[in-house]
């Protein structure tokens, strides 16, 4: 991984091909992409703990109203 990074570096200032690359802005591309990668995994678990949070909740009522009420 480190290996491909570092070519793609050097790629990036270089130029790997035509068309001239801005290396502040594959930069700048780069770090939005990872803040949303990153914004992504909260929302992600936000998500599952909610589910678990609502499973659990569920769970507790069924409990109560079968074991507790029926008796």
């Amino acid at each position: 991984m480190i290996l491909e990074t570092v070519f793609g570096i050097f790629l990036t200032i270089a130029g790997g091909g035509d068309k001239s690359v801005d290396p502040a802005s594959v930069i700048i591309k780069g770090i939005q992409t990872t803040n949303k990668i990153k914004e992504k995994k909260k929302t992600d678990e936000l998500n599952a703990s909610m589910h678990e949070e609502f499973y659990q909740m569920t769970k507790d009522i069924i409990y109560k109203t079968y074991y507790k009420g029926g008796q």
